[in-house]
């Protein structure tokens, strides 16, 4: 008996699919910023973010518990060692209030997401799952 077209692409696919399944996800972290914020325009309340996988490949979510609201960024390998698997918000501070700079989950990061400001001097701040 001679194996059928359909089972010569089926085959790969559901080994591969198996493959993907055993991998352990990143879990979700949910991290508590004690501050406003903004990012991409918009500025968010203080309280309870949760950091989890974006609908893309390649993209992190931040969800705001208060607001309900989701951004979604780009996240992609960076200096971050291969096996770090803490989760880190980092500002930058200055009078004004505070900028989210970058999205750090795992051994990925995104680009800089605020614009540096020459008014002020920034003051990173950090906050990381675990704290």
């Amino acid at each position: 008996m001679r194996p059928s077209l359909r089972t010569l692409f089926l085959a790969p696919a559901i080994l591969a699919a198996a493959g993907l399944a055993s991998t352990p996800a990143f879990a979700d972290t949910l991290l508590n910023v004690p501050f406003s914020f903004t990012v991409a325009g918009r500025t968010l309340p203080a309280g309870v973010y949760d950091v989890h996988n974006g609908p893309l490949t390649n993209t992190v979510a931040l969800t705001s518990h208060e607001t309900s609201r989701t951004l979604v960024f780009v996240i992609a390998p960076g200096s971050p060692a291969p096996n770090d698997h803490r989760v880190i918000l980092t500002f930058d501070g200055n009078g004004d209030g505070h900028a989210l700079n970058s999205i750090q989950w795992g051994n990925k990061i995104t680009s800089r997401l605020d614009k540096p400001s020459r008014k002020h001097e920034y003051v990173p701040t950090r906050i990381m799952s675990g704290e």
